[in-house]
């Protein structure tokens, strides 16, 4: 994969006489960017060198992602078509309902995770993004409407960053447990995390007490197992007033007992470690002892969300961003830290901005998505949208590129404003390669569906041209009359009648057939229509009916006069024929059209003739044998009184 590392703007290209007007991604995913020839006119003119977009992707999609993108596409559309989110105001009932829509991301993000084709790094990456939306949801999509998000913040540290290691769980399981030092460290881990972990803080503390007869002595031991054992839990109370009042009571006890500093151990245990300092660390914990907590933690996410739940477990989000100062290590030394950090002070743009950097786009788009519900980015410089567009416009441009993604990149683009959807699905699906009929069929009911109809005749148009080139002349047609294309109609039909006169061939013409018949609006297509029939009922011997259609071509004047010379030919048969097909009237009507062909403009109106002749003569006296047989007809008739 290229790394590139450019700041261009307008720059004029001597070399090439070019111009690239735009700036590369900040990602090492795609660019997207405007090149292309300098008009002398388009020097100082932004607008017309805009038009001129090309997309590249460095890095194609994996193709066992494509469950993963058609399901959270399934969310991201519902999120979309759901008529309580459209109202205005941010509601409650609006926070509940991206809340369930923020946990069906993060349910798919978990069963892509388990994807045994990802690869480490894609494992991180799905990682990531679990944690990030996690927090994102936590922070801003909370349901609690006390603002005590402490229980929710120290459930997703300890899902995304804190599980138990196979020594931790060897530790746990030992019948003689926190006899050494690591075994403390482990309890000082299950006490940070006490709201995932109480259970089994209380497990290894109760054996360690059993072990050593410490039960019923009024020991430290006995002190901190009552601590934890009543460490009141949010789940338990039905109202959130009755767990605040519990839990100040708690901590009220837990804050004696640490200010008493009283952690003397029962003489009969020995530790070859500083214990006292363990227990010490332990009630400061639990009775919010800022020093204690941050001396403690083994991470700044670990660090914030401790002071949180042990200190301020009522804290608003604006305020989170204090707490900062507590932290010893860097919040920002990974991609993934930058991020959180940003969500935790509430720089939602800055946030979207690094989540541009993974190499796929999934994240920062659908994230950016769910925050345009409460917050406003701000409009990008030289684009017409503002940062949230701009996202789901690039992930569908690298979804777009990929042929079976185009339908899914089409429903991202539909979700954008109004003043650039129109335009930007049109540039998408311009450069959809249409390679099959069932694509092409796909495409026109996707083009349909979001009402495109300029887009519509685009394709039509192209395929109409790609058959006509091929010499489908009757394909071409039809694609024509989709579009209601008169003109380029009757240049094809045009083509369809020279190729009758050269070489007789009416097979392009069984494209009639499949059509309806109230579509023969046309006068070129109503004519080939019915001349096709007059020979099909000719070959079927129904004389009476084909010389009635001949006659209806010419008094209609459906056929066009340099093709009567054509019919008159095709009327000698029925002419010369035993049954009188013509009546005198018929007859004087054929008379009248061939005067008139050959009385002025005769070259013109012969001219489809002269081609089925090899000279002049041969076409006088091909004209003759038309009049012999009409007087002959006529002739016949007039005797008959027909």
């Amino acid at each position: 994969m290229f790394s590139y590392n450019l700041n261009l703007t307008n720059q004029n290209l001597n070399n090439n006489d070019q111009i690239l007007l735009g700036k590369f991604s900040p990602s090492n995913q795609s660019a997207v960017f405007t090149i292309g020839a300098r008009d002398a006119e388009d020097t100082n003119d932004k607008g017309k060198i805009k038009n001129k977009f090309s997309n590249c992707t460095w890095k194609v999609i994996p193709e066992s992602r494509r469950s993963f993108i058609t399901e959270t596409f399934d969310i991201f559309m519902d999120l979309h078509n759901n008529q309580a989110l459209i109202e205005n105001n941010f509601t409650n009932d609006k926070i509940s309902i991206l809340n369930n829509y923020s946990k069906e991301y993060r349910k798919q993000i978990e069963i892509e995770k388990q994807n045994n084709k990802q690869n480490d790094n894609d494992k991180k990456m799905f990682n990531d993004f679990y944690c990030i939306i996690h927090l994102y949801e936590v922070l801003y999509l909370s349901e609690n409407v006390n603002n005590n998000i402490s229980e929710l913040l120290s459930r997703w540290l300890t899902d995304n960053f804190y599980t138990l290691t196979s020594n931790d769980e060897r530790i746990l399981n030992s019948t003689k447990p926190l006899n050494e030092e690591e075994d403390w460290n482990l309890l000082l881990k299950c006490i940070l995390n006490i709201n995932k972990y109480r259970i089994k803080a209380l497990t290894i503390l109760q054996k360690y007490c059993l072990n050593n007869s410490l039960f019923n002595k009024n020991s430290v031991f006995e002190k901190l197992v009552e601590v934890i054992n009543s460490i009141p839990n949010i789940n338990d109370f039905p109202k959130y007033e009755e767990y605040k009042n519990t839990w100040i009571r708690w901590q009220s006890k837990v804050k004696i007992i640490f200010k008493e500093s009283n952690f003397m151990v029962p003489t009969n245990v020995n530790f070859n470690f500083d214990i006292e300092n363990y227990f010490h660390k332990i009630f400061g914990i639990l009775s919010g002892d800022i020093e204690n907590i941050v001396s403690a933690c083994d991470s700044w996410k670990q660090t914030i969300i401790s002071i949180i739940y042990f200190n301020q477990p009522e804290i608003k989000i604006s305020d989170i961003k204090s707490l900062f100062a507590h932290c010893k290590d860097d919040t920002k030394s990974t991609l993934l830290d930058s991020i959180l950090t940003s969500l935790f002070e509430e720089d939602l743009n800055t946030c979207v901005t690094l989540c541009t950097k993974y190499d796929f786009w999934w994240l920062a788009t659908h994230l950016a998505d769910m925050m345009t519900y409460h917050y406003k980015f701000e409009g990008l410089k030289d684009y017409d949208c503002d940062l949230a567009s701009w996202l789901k416009i690039s992930y569908a441009d690298s979804l777009g590129l990929q042929d079976d993604n185009w339908e899914i990149a089409l429903g991202y683009i539909s979700t954008c404003p109004d003043n650039i959807k129109e335009s930007l699905k049109t540039e998408l699906i311009n450069h959809i390669p249409l390679n099959s009929e069932m694509k092409v069929k796909r495409l026109i009911l996707s083009c349909k569906k979001y009402n495109l109809k300029n887009v519509i005749i685009d394709i039509h148009k192209t395929i109409g041209m790609r058959e006509y080139n091929k010499g489908n002349y009757g394909e071409a047609i039809k694609h024509y009359m989709e579009i209601n294309d008169s003109y380029r109609i009757s240049l094809v039909c045009d083509k369809l009648i020279s190729q009758y006169l050269e070489k007789g061939d009416l097979s392009q013409l069984d494209f009639i057939n499949a059509i309806d018949q109230k579509t023969l609006y046309n006068s070129k297509i109503n004519f080939l229509a019915r001349y096709k029939e007059f020979h099909e009922l000719y070959r079927e011997k129904q004389y009476k009916k084909a010389g009635s259609l001949l006659i209806q071509l010419l008094t209609s004047e459906i056929a066009p006069k340099s093709f009567w010379s054509i019919i008159l030919v095709d009327a000698i048969p029925l002419l010369e024929s035993e049954q009188i097909i013509f009546n005198s009237s018929d007859t004087y009507e054929l008379m009248r059209c061939l005067e008139e062909i050959t009385s002025h403009r005769r070259r013109e109106y012969l001219a489809a003739l002269n081609k089925k002749v090899k000279s002049e003569q041969e076409l006088d006296e091909l004209i003759n044998v038309i009049r012999i047989a009409l007087v002959r007809n006529l002739a016949r008739t007039t005797a008959l009184m027909i």
